[in-house]
């Protein structure tokens, strides 16, 4: 391959081959610059893997598993990422960041990120120590959640064992003040 574009580069220049020419070296320019930024990317990818066995899609999708394996169908989940772990849960999600709780988005605005989980109460809340620790992960700290919520248990989040998600389940159906 590389020798028939070599070839095609150093033939006679005319008005068409000069054309077919330089459209070579652009395709080859590119190729080129698609390679450099590839192989990093696929190196960082590859180290991950062999790091992280667990990815984080799969975290996900061994999550949405367990709630729809062990809570009732109607049980709601507090929780930010609710793409792939709510596909797979199949139960209501109380998402802080208002993706499907639009009613959320104004409190976001100004920074309150724990309104939705004190105001809908979900009947289970993820906590990932990754995501927003100074915003959602002072959730664990409030004395509303204190006195409502204890572990469940904990999951492989995708990103290590220092990284586990854990998995509140509320206790107290009186919600205590704010």
């Amino acid at each position: 391959m590389a020798a028939w574009l070599v070839s095609r580069v150093r033939r006679p220049a005319d008005a068409a081959s000069a054309a077919t020419r330089r459209s070579l070296l652009d395709a080859l320019a590119a190729v080129a610059i698609i390679v450099l930024i590839a192989l990093p990317m696929w190196r960082h990818s590859a180290a991950t893997t062999r790091a992280y066995p667990l990815s984080v899609e799969q975290a996900y999708e061994s999550l949405g598993r367990w709630f729809a394996q062990h809570t009732p169908a109607r049980a709601s989940v507090g929780y930010l990422e609710i793409g792939i772990m709510g596909y797979h849960a199949r139960r209501t999600v109380i998402d802080p960041l208002g993706l499907v709780n639009p009613s959320v988005a104004p409190h976001v605005a100004q920074r309150d990120f724990l309104w939705a989980y004190r105001e809908y109460r979900p009947d289970y809340i993820v906590y990932n120590p990754v995501f927003f620790p100074e915003l959602l992960g002072i959730v664990r700290d409030q004395p509303w959640f204190k006195a409502e919520y204890q572990p469940v248990t904990r999951l492989d989040s995708g990103r290590g064992a220092e990284f586990p998600l854990t998995i509140y389940r509320r206790t107290s159906t009186t919600p205590t003040p704010q």
